[in-house]
């Protein structure tokens, strides 16, 4: 059965179920060109296959992760 994409929603269900690990549908990145241009390869994002996830037993803290992010920048 061939489906017409009606919209957002129709765009990240596609790209996930061809395999691409895109943040969540509810992220403000998530926007119907970003889709497009995420399934055209004109923006990077990785793949299922490529992300390789292990548990984290102490997670930074949020707090400190931007301070050493704003350090960076």
């Amino acid at each position: 059965m061939k489906r017409i994409i009606g919209g957002k929603a129709d765009l990240y269900e596609a790209a996930v179920r061809n395999g691409w690990y895109l943040p969540k549908y509810k992220a403000s990145i998530i926007t119907e060109n970003y889709l497009t241009a995420v399934i055209t390869g004109k923006i990077y994002c990785p793949k299922y296959s490529d992300i390789k996830l292990i548990p984290c037993f102490r997670p930074p803290d949020k707090e400190i992760l931007l301070k050493d992010f704003n350090r960076l920048m």
